[in-house]
């Protein structure tokens, strides 16, 4: 297979695919053109990652707001109307700290 880009597209493009698939005549041929095209894909995607040498993402703690948002739902039993009721801008600074507290402790619901 090569690796040209055809039409713009990189060899990986699903038209660029379609477009190499159309030109083979047998079923096994096919089928060998897609794992051709397949492993490439991962390679190139593998090497992409490599380059760019970022580490896998730390998932980020839970802010006040989240837990506020968590504390509405379980007593009002619909998330949407904690969504939706501008209750968080409502609450006054020593509430929210409270929130903001109960986040850093990973939100236990009473």
């Amino acid at each position: 297979m090569s690796s040209k880009k055809s039409g713009g597209m990189g060899a990986c493009a699903g038209g660029a695919a379609l477009f190499q698939l159309k030109n083979v005549r047998s079923h096994n041929a096919k089928i060998e053109l897609l794992e051709e095209i397949m492993e490439e894909c991962a390679n190139d995607k593998l090497k992409k990652a490599r380059k760019s040498g970022s580490a896998p993402k730390t998932k980020r703690g839970m802010s006040g707001y989240n837990c506020y948002l968590k504390q509405c739902a379980k007593d009002t039993g619909d998330f949407k109307t904690c969504l939706t009721a501008k209750g968080w801008s409502n609450l006054s600074d020593a509430e929210k700290a409270e929130y903001n507290e109960k986040a850093k402790e990973g939100c236990l619901i009473e």
